[in-house]
């Protein structure tokens, strides 16, 4: 496996850029006519080891308004090799010290019998939260 990112502030903006690669050792392609390739395949699918080379992209942008009370945020990953796309779009905004209130979404897509397509109906939601702090 490797990583390399960037993470770069520049006044009220903050952005994050990863790249994810990972290499399957032992690597072998199924047999379509074996019985059981129909659950290897999905096996593989939950490890991320459908290919022997995988590659994938993350990022995150923030920025801070309002003397930094509110933060926009989008972090989103896309998988070249597979081509899944996961969003996260949020906004927070701080009440008083201590209390925070969030919104924002999970999004999941994917290509036909994709992990993220399996996903993207039962998972892809809103989300509400009210955090306190102590």
């Amino acid at each position: 496996q490797l990583v390399l990112g960037i993470d770069k502030e520049i006044g009220k903006f903050n952005g994050i850029l990863q790249y994810y690669g990972r290499y399957v050792i032992d690597f072998k392609e199924l047999n379509k006519s074996d019985p059981m390739s129909m659950a290897y395949e999905k096996n593989r699918m939950f490890t991320s080891q459908q290919e022997e080379l995988i590659h994938t992209v993350f990022t995150r942008l923030a920025w801070n308004l309002l003397h930094e009370l509110m933060v926009l945020e989008l972090a989103g990953m896309y998988n070249i090799t597979t081509e899944e796309i996961m969003a996260r779009p949020k906004v927070s905004y701080d009440i008083a010290d201590d209390l925070t209130v969030t919104a924002g979404a999970e999004i999941y897509a994917g290509p036909e019998n994709s992990l993220y397509d399996l996903m993207e109906e039962r998972l892809s939601a809103g989300f509400a939260e009210l955090r306190v702090s102590f």
